[in-house]
């Protein structure tokens, strides 16, 4: 695999990989169709990817800028909205469309490089409580902590989509 990993969350996924013994494979950009980022082979089995990221925004900034003055952070989390995952998974579904129609097992990998303010605690909510929809072009998705947290949450949680065209291969992740 070449090293040309674009974004935190390719780098950080394909590293994962790794560490687990799967075969990763960087599909290059079609700029006149979506592309998939992946295809990972463990045992024969192949699975395509799309890993999305959640870039540091405006409030993370805020939150940062607080605490380096000294100051302390805390908000309510407003849980009637899922930090933007419900439009990440809408993204994924397209660009893994002709993967899951050639009947290949899909994978949509979020990761987040907000690590202050309240995204990370609304999409795994809104991946633990169901109340997000995943398209049926979706088989699963894993969702990977960022690099820098530390603690015992776990570092991946893997969301099987139970309304998956095609179900996600046991035994992976």
């Amino acid at each position: 695999m070449n090293n040309d990993n674009a974004t935190d969350s390719e780098r950080v996924f394909a590293d994962f990989c790794h560490a687990k013994g799967y075969g990763v494979e960087k599909i290059p950009e079609n700029p006149l169709e979506k592309t998939p980022d992946f295809k990972i082979t463990s045992d024969g089995v192949v699975v395509i990817v799309e890993v999305k990221q959640f870039d540091v925004n405006a409030n993370g900034r805020a939150i940062e800028i607080e605490l380096n003055q000294g100051g302390g952070h805390v908000r309510d989390v407003d849980f009637n909205h899922d930090g933007g995952l419900g439009r990440k998974l809408g993204q994924q579904a397209a660009q893994l469309s002709a993967a899951f129609e050639g009947g290949f097992p899909t994978l949509g990998v979020i990761y987040s490089n907000r690590i202050l303010g309240s995204t990370d605690y609304q999409v795994q909510r809104a991946l633990e409580s169901g109340e997000v929809t995943i398209d049926a072009q979706i088989s699963a998705v894993l969702y990977i902590r960022n690099e820098a947290i530390q603690g015992e949450t776990p570092p991946f949680v893997l969301y099987r989509n139970p309304n998956a065209g095609v179900p996600f291969p046991d035994g992976l992740f």
